[in-house]
């Protein structure tokens, strides 16, 4: 646009002198055309003054000083024809000079108009629409040439522009190439968080199987002691729940399947009238404690993969009868699982060995020496049994 504006005045300027060029070549046909008339009149005079000079030489003698008068006419006729002639010469040249300009005058005038198409058209590229100039032709030339020097100066103090273009280039190319990768990423993200949804649903069942597993063994190593037991796995507060009932002619478990498949709500309600009286732990004794919390121990044990099961002390607040069933269900668990090692710690080594020959199975009685003994002997602490 600004180009637009800075051709328009120049081809302004370019139409008017073409116009003047063409009044004064207009004035000068019409002052040539006078001359020729003028020219005509003079000859006509001129033949009109020879035939007056004829007579006036018939009558020289008479007219003596009309003749000297005609005379002086006929010199100042022929000194105008002269002068006639050679401004129409001057004329003539002055047409072709006209002419000359004329012509380079159209000349000039093409090529800015074909300029000013081009101009156009690189202007249309940057914006479909003219905009009309705000500043005047002389004030937007000082504003192109302070903006010219201004860039040859960041040129000369910074990088050159097409460094950075080709930098800019390089970074979109860059750019495009991270994108990609990124939506591939995304992609690889959006299929690992489907496993990762995936591997929750399958630990949450496989945790919920667990609780249900530990609670079925809880439930049968508490009914050897006549009681039946129910572990309340609560995940959101990781909190475990123990219930126990005692003296009950039906185990939980069977209370757990006749609830599942009841038909009504008098089946419901039998099944809650069955249900024997609850106790916390805080209601045992200190041995039936113990004993459910070697069968707690027992149930958990199965979920975990560890070579190695110690017990320390397991029997100290047991009485007899809890203590001969804690370490017959211990033992058989031990029996069972060979490919693990147990370790019991245990204060009463007649129980122990009392239930290493009645059950038959492989283990070694380890009996430590007491206290001041063990001080007087060094690398002799225990000895077998």
């Amino acid at each position: 646009d600004d180009l637009v504006a800075e051709a328009e005045p120049q081809t302004e300027g370019l139409i008017e002198a073409r116009q003047q060029l063409r009044e004064e070549i207009d004035e000068v046909a019409a002052e040539v055309g006078q001359k020729e008339e003028d020219f005509k009149a003079l000859q006509t005079e001129r033949q009109a003054f020879t035939q007056a000079r004829v007579d006036a030489r018939e009558k020289c003698e008479e007219h003596g000083k009309v003749q000297d008068t005609a005379t002086t006419a006929v010199d100042s006729i022929q000194h105008a024809l002269a002068k006639a002639i050679t401004q129409e010469k001057r004329a003539v040249t002055r047409r072709a000079e006209i002419r000359d300009q004329l012509r380079s005058c159209k000349k000039d005038v093409d090529n800015a108009t074909k300029e000013l198409e081009k101009h156009i058209t690189e202007a249309k590229k940057i914006s479909p629409e003219r905009r009309e100039p705000r500043a005047k032709p002389e004030v937007l030339d000082k504003k192109i040439l302070s903006t010219s020097k201004r860039i040859q100066s960041e040129e000369k103090n910074h990088r050159p522009l097409h460094e950075i273009e080709k930098e800019l280039t390089e970074s979109k190319h860059h750019l495009r190439l991270v994108l990609k990768e990124v939506g591939k990423l995304k992609m690889v993200n959006k299929k690992l968080e489907f496993m990762l949804q995936m591997r929750i649903k399958f630990w949450r069942k496989f945790r919920q199987a667990i609780a249900e597993r530990s609670n079925v063994y809880f439930n049968i190593n508490m009914a050897r002691r006549n009681f039946s037991g129910r572990l309340d796995f609560d995940f959101k507060e990781q909190h475990l729940h123990i219930n126990i009932h005692e003296n009950s002619t039906a185990t939980l478990l069977d209370l757990e399947k006749k609830k599942r498949t009841k038909k009504s709500a008098a089946d419901a309600a039998a099944i809650d009238d069955a249900q024997p009286a609850m106790r916390s732990l805080q209601g045992l004794s200190g041995g039936e404690r113990s004993y459910a919390t070697v069968s707690l121990l027992l149930s958990l044990w199965d979920a975990i993969g560890t070579p190695f099961r110690a017990m320390d002390e397991f029997d100290v607040f047991m009485d007899a009868g809890n203590r001969e069933v804690a370490i017959k269900l211990l033992l058989e668990v031990a029996n069972e699982q060979k490919g693990r090692q147990f370790i019991f710690i245990s204060p009463n080594e007649n129980q122990l060995v009392k239930a290493k020959r009645e059950s038959g199975v492989q283990m070694t009685v380890h009996k430590l020496l007491p206290p001041r003994q063990r001080q007087s002997l060094v690398g002799f602490a225990s000895q077998a049994v």
